[in-house]
C-alpha cells in the first residue's frame, strides 16, 4: 500500500545536505569504530553497529542499530519453493516478512530465498538425480545447494505445481519429498514443509491439492506448516479475501498469515523481540507529523501523530511496533515528505530521517 500523498519533499523546505555542525560528530564516530575494531582484534569486547549483510525490501539494507545479544545464537534459514515463496502475488511476501521478523529480533539472522516461480518437486531433488523426461533438477536452487549454504533450517514451500507434471501421482510427489527431507536429516539440518495451498483451479485439481494437504500432514506431522486452513472455501478454492487476483497466487493478507504460522512453529530458539521504535525527523517547517502504517493495520488518521520538537530542527516520536514500518511525514498543512512518492520503510529500532535519507545514527 502506498499513501496517496504526492507533494514533493521540497514543499517541506527540507535541506538537501547535512548541516556542517554535524561533521565533527560523524568524524568522532568513525574514530570510535576504528578503536572498536582494534579492541576486537586483540580479544576485547566493544559494542558497535552490526550489519546483516542481507538485502530485504525496505529502504534499510543493513539494520545496524537493532539491539543484539551477542551471546545469542545466529540462525541461517534457506527457503526452497516456487512462486509463493518467491513472492509473486503480494507486495510483501512471506519470506521477506520472515527475514524482517528474524532480523528485527537479531540482525545476525539470515534468510536465503532459493525459490523460483513455476518450480515443482523435481527441481529441488539432489544434484545428479535422474528425473522423468521433460523435468530437470536445478543445481542452484535444490536441496544440494541449500545444504551447501550451511543452513540451520530449511523450509520447503511447494504449493501446487506438481499436479501439472505429466503422469502425476501422489506416490511420486511424496517419494521426492522423502528424498529431499531425508538428505536434510542426514546432514542434521531441521526441515519444515508447507501444505499445499488453495487455488482457483477446476474442482478436479482442487481435490488433488486437498489430498496433498492431508498426506503431507499424515507423512510429516511434526514438520508440516499449515498454509491452507482459513484461506480456502469448503470446496478447496481460494477464499476471495486472500486471492491476489489470478487463479493461483495469494495476496498480502494471506502471506501475513503464512509468516505468522512459520514464526509460531519456528523450531530454533529466538530472543525476545523489542517492542518499540523511535523515529527522528529533521524539518524546518515549524511542525512535523508522522503518518504511518503498522504491518497488518491501516494508516493513522491524516495528518498522523504529532512529533515532539527535540531541538536543532529535529522532531521525535516513539511508537509501539515490531518489524517493518511504512511511513511519511507532513507539516500539518498538507505539505508532504513521502520519499518521492515511494513512502519510507524501515526495520531500524531507532532511525533518523533527513533530506530523504534514513540513517541508524544521528547524522
Amino acid at each position: 500500500m502506498k499513501a496517496s500523498h504526492t507533494t514533493m519533499r521540497s514543499r517541506m523546505n527540507l535541506p538537501e545536505s547535512i548541516p556542517r555542525h554535524h561533521a565533527g560528530e560523524r568524524a568522532g564516530k568513525r574514530v570510535l569504530r576504528v578503536m572498536c575494531l582494534l579492541f576486537l582484534l586483540i580479544g576485547n569486547a566493544c559494542d558497535d553497529e552490526t550489519s546483516s549483510g542481507d538485502q530485504n525490501n525496505t529502504n534499510n539494507l543493513n539494520n545496524t542499530n537493532n539491539l543484539n545479544n551477542t551471546s545469542a545464537p545466529i540462525w541461517h534459514v534457506v527457503v526452497l519453493g516456487s512462486s509463493t515463496a518467491e513472492g509473486i502475488g503480494p507486495d510483501y511476501g512471506w519470506v521477506d516478512r520472515l527475514r524482517d521478523q528474524l532480523q528485527w529480533i537479531n540482525t545476525g539472522h539470515r534468510v536465503t530465498n532459493l525459490a523460483k516461480g513455476g518450480y515443482n518437486s523435481f527441481r529441488y531433488m539432489p544434484t545428479g538425480t535422474e528425473v522423468p523426461d521433460g523435468e530437470y533438477v536445478d543445481p542452484e536452487r535444490n536441496i544440494t545447494k541449500a545444504l551447501e549454504l550451511a543452513p540451520d533450517l530449511i523450509i520447503l514451500n511447494n504449493p501446487s505445481n506438481d499436479i501439472w507434471v505429466a503422469e502425476f501421482s501422489l506416490e511420486t510427489l511424496f517419494s521426492n519429498y522423502s528424498t529431499i527431507i531425508g538428505l536434510a536429516d542426514q546432514a542434521g539440518v531441521p526441515m519444515l514443509i508447507t501444505t499445499s495451498q488453495p487455488t482457483l483451479y477446476e474442482q478436479e485439481q482442487l481435490e488433488l491439492l486437498a489430498e496433498i494437504r492431508d498426506r503431507t500432514w499424515q507423512e510429516f506431522p511434526h514438520r508440516t506448516l499449515d498454509f491452507w486452513t482459513g484461506l480456502a472455501l469448503t470446496n478447496g478454492s481460494t477464499d476471495p479475501r486472500y486471492s491476489a487476483g489470478d487463479d493461483v497466487h495469494l495476496n498480502d493478507d494471506a502471506h501475513r498469515i503464512f509468516c505468522s504460522r512459520v514464526m509460531a512453529e519456528f523450531p530454533l530458539s529466538l530472543e525476545q523481540p523489542a517492542t518499540g521504535k523511535v523515529v527522528h525527523y529533521y524539518s524546518e517547517a515549524g511542525a512535523a507529523f508522522l503518518h504511518y502504517a503498522l504491518d497488518g493495520g491501516g494508516w493513522t488518521e491524516v495528518p498522523g501523530v504529532a512529533m515532539t520538537l527535540e531541538g536543532g530542527g529535529w522532531y521525535v516520536l516513539q511508537i509501539e511496533d515490531q518489524g517493518r514500518l511504512e511511513f511519511v511525514f507532513n507539516d500539518g498543512s498538507n505539505n508532504w515528505d513521502n520519499n518521492g512518492g515511494l513512502n519510507y520503510t524501515s526495520l531500524y529500532h531507532e532511525l533518523w530521517v533527513q533530506g530523504g535519507s534514513i540513517t541508524a545514527i544521528h547524522p
